[in-house]
């Protein structure tokens, strides 16, 4: 992508989550370019989900009595949960989830 300037916008990586103590990280230059997708945790150890400041709820965290304020919610392994496309592209990216 361009910036209004007609440089090249380098890479916004922030740390969405851990899976085994490696960082899943995306790419949140674009995120109006995103849209929820369903993936199954795989890896056989849990998600642990970081709530950056500025990042939007997870589809699978909104609705009624889903809200949630705190810095980390851990997803079990084999849990099957709807994300941001950006997200669930790096879960599957570091061998954590597959697209279900």
């Amino acid at each position: 992508m361009r910036a209004a300037n007609g440089t090249a916008e380098t890479a916004r990586l922030l740390t969405v989550g851990t899976v085994n103590s490696t960082p899943i990280q995306v790419d949140a230059t674009h995120l109006f370019h995103t849209v929820p997708v369903y993936v199954t945790l795989t890896s056989g150890h849990p998600y642990v989900l970081a709530n950056p400041p500025g990042w939007p709820a997870r589809p699978h965290m909104t609705g009624k009595g889903h809200a949630t304020t705190a810095a980390t919610t851990t997803v079990a392994a084999g849990t099957r949960i709807a994300l941001l496309q950006v997200e669930a592209a790096a879960l599957v990216a570091a061998g954590a989830a597959v697209y279900s």
